[in-house]
């Protein structure tokens, strides 16, 4: 929750990848099953990224539906993604099916979207609801799934823009009869706005493929580096902090992954599926303070983390009439290290190191009879130094003409993070794992090939959740809160036009304390517009938000304006092998803060040049 300014002070201031043969890479967020029950999902393609151009992932992701994103300093600071009132470290985040939250950061195991480099990104999709009985801990109130580049043309990008804005990326493919493929992806971007915002992002993705009609394996290799300089968070931004003076943050991430699916010839078994991975994420932080115009201040720091992930996950599909069933286990290994200082006028050492396995096994079965699907998935862990749970989600879907009814129940917990557990000075190894109870009902009507509607109504009920108690000075479990809201999504698809407007209502309550949560606008919205006459195509974001709570360490808790912000590209194909950019991002060139202090950008425009080979 980090609802106490303390806590701020302490700061380091499965579904399978590929699919049969010969077929497009396909991932299904939310389950093991191809054919699985109806739920809130969306899904941004290929086709729309290259489309909305986005300059970085956080922009990339303002332009999916019912997604609260707030960040600081454009780029060069963290981000704060919030699904259906949750907090940031409630949604599961996986690249090519890799977990990638970091629980040892304050954040409590919240990630930064700005250190993945949004030329690598080839597709996104985000489950809305809890998934945990399908992807176990973290997964309190969603997940977002970034597949990076698959079968992407050889070709060569480069762009600039303003406030020293540049980046290029180069990607190589190469392909044989056998079913062997590979692929390299370099980019990288920088943007130099003033001493306070500017950050470098380099990556390199390395894939190889194999793929015949009995079975598909992929080999990924990717390196992220994110070296940024900013504002500190919660220090009240240009506005406000004391000193005026940057945070600098190394970030590099490194994840490899192998993942395997052989189909099988017997009556009931379909596929059998491993996937390995390991991934390691380090990030040194140099945070110059807050001086405390309140009580409580924020102490200078230089602290080093380091978390690496091991997993194993081994899991059989099956089908067997009209019950379509996966059923595996799943092995983890982690090791989080914190080394470092705050000043208090002297150093006082923050130095932990925590390790935990997690052993689970999981199962999902699907009954399609007639229109109706029942989907049911239960999971057991059975973590180190806590008691073992069951996770379980229930869900279903009606066809009736062009409406689908659909609905979800779901128990679901989350194991505390390393910070919380470990930090000498607020750790707290008697914590419990916090919990959730999840509900959905939706109607979608689709009464032509071309026009989908989709009605949503959610409530969450998160318990047991991890706070800081100023008086015994550890992090406690005590909070518990209550979310309800409304998703309103319709879309309309035309030869020359895409279209899509959505409208969402959240109410948060947190019950039986004098509370706001930060950075959770009661409506928010937005509309996602493509027009293709001949060989450009125009896109439009427009994403409106209500006015919300922040707070940071000089102000204490306020209320910021709402705002709504248009983007605009226009992509002109010249011919086969080369395609022109041009982007205006903030057309209407609004101010407005997304933090206290921390203003979105200025208008700014792009440029932008693609050859493919």
């Amino acid at each position: 929750m980090n609802k106490t300014r303390i806590l701020s002070s302490l700061l380091p201031a499965f579904t399978v990848l590929t699919c049969v043969a010969q077929t497009e890479v396909i991932t299904v967020t939310g389950s093991r099953l191809s054919d699985a029950a109806v739920s809130a999902q969306s899904v941004l393609t290929a086709e729309q990224i290259q489309q909305i151009n986005p300059i970085s992932t956080t922009q990339l992701l303002n332009a999916i539906p019912h997604l609260s994103l707030k960040e600081n300093a454009n780029g060069a600071g963290q981000s704060f993604v919030s699904i259906r009132g949750g907090e940031s470290n409630f949604t599961l985040v996986m690249i090519d099916n890799v977990v990638v939250n970091d629980p040892t950061n304050s954040r409590g195991g919240g990630f930064d979207f700005n250190q993945i480099n949004v030329a690598a990104i080839e597709r996104i999709e985000v489950h809305r609801g809890s998934p945990s009985a399908i992807y176990g801990s973290d997964a309190l109130s969603g997940v977002i799934h970034i597949i990076t580049k698959t079968d992407s043309n050889t070709s060569v990008s480069l762009a600039a823009g303003s406030e020293d804005y540049r980046s290029g990326a180069l990607t190589l493919t190469t392909n044989s009869d056998s079913g062997l493929s590979g692929l390299l992806s370099l980019s990288q971007s920088q943007r130099d706005a003033s001493q306070f915002e500017n950050y470098d992002n380099t990556q390199a993705l390395i894939k190889v493929r194999f793929n015949d009609e009995q079975q598909s394996h992929q080999l990924m290799l990717n390196y992220s580096s994110k070296d940024s300089d900013s504002l500190a968070e919660d220090s009240g931004g240009v506005d406000f902090a004391s000193p005026m003076l940057a945070e600098v943050r190394e970030n590099q991430q490194l994840i490899a992954a192998l993942q395997s699916k052989v189909l099988l010839t017997n009556d009931y078994l379909e596929s059998l599926n491993v996937n390995v991975s390991w991934s390691e994420h380090t990030q040194d932080a140099n945070h110059p303070g807050i001086l405390p115009q309140l009580p409580q201040g924020v102490p200078a720091s230089e602290i080093e983390s380091q978390y690496e992930e091991k997993n194993i996950d081994v899991h059989v599909t099956g089908q067997f009439q009209a019950v379509q069933w996966a059923a595996g286990a799943s092995a983890e290994d982690k090791t989080g290290t914190n080394t470092g200082f705050l000043n208090f006028g002297f150093e006082l050492p923050v130095n932990y190191r925590l390790e935990q396995t997690d052993y689970s096994a999981f199962i999902e079965t699907n009954v399609a009879v007639d229109q109706l699907k029942i989907n049911l998935g239960a999971r057991f862990e059975n973590p180190e130094n806590f008691a073992s749970d069951t996770a379980v989600r229930l869900a279903a879907s009606y066809q009736i003409n062009q409406l689908t009814l659909f609905s979800s129940y779901s128990e679901s917990f989350k194991l505390p993070s390393f910070f919380a557990l470990a930090h000498p000075l607020v750790g707290n190894e008697n914590l419990l794992p916090e919990e959730a109870d999840s509900v959905e009902l939706g109607i979608k009507f689709t009464p032509t090939n071309s026009v989908t509607g989709e009605l949503v109504w959610y409530a969450n009920d998160f318990t047991n959740l991890v706070d800081f108690d100023p008086e015994l000075f550890t992090s406690v479990n005590r909070s518990q809160v209550k979310t309800q809201g409304v998703e309103l999504t319709s879309s309309y698809q035309h030869d020359w036009l895409n279209l899509q407007v959505y409208l969402g209502y959240l109410d948060v309550d947190v019950v039986n304390e004098n509370t706001q949560l930060r950075r959770r606008p009661d409506w928010s919205g937005g509309v996602n517009a493509s027009v293709t006459l001949d060989d450009v195509t125009t896109s439009l974001i427009l994403d409106t938000q209500a006015e919300f709570y922040d707070s940071s360490v000089p102000t204490g808790l306020r209320t910021l304006g709402g705002y709504t912000t248009i983007d605009i590209n226009s992509l002109w194909q010249v011919n086969d092998n080369v395609s022109l950019t041009f982007t205006i991002d903030n057309l209407l060139d609004k101010s407005y803060q997304e933090s206290i202090g921390f203003y979105g950008a200025e208008r700014q425009l792009r440029v932008g040049i693609t050859w493919q080979i």
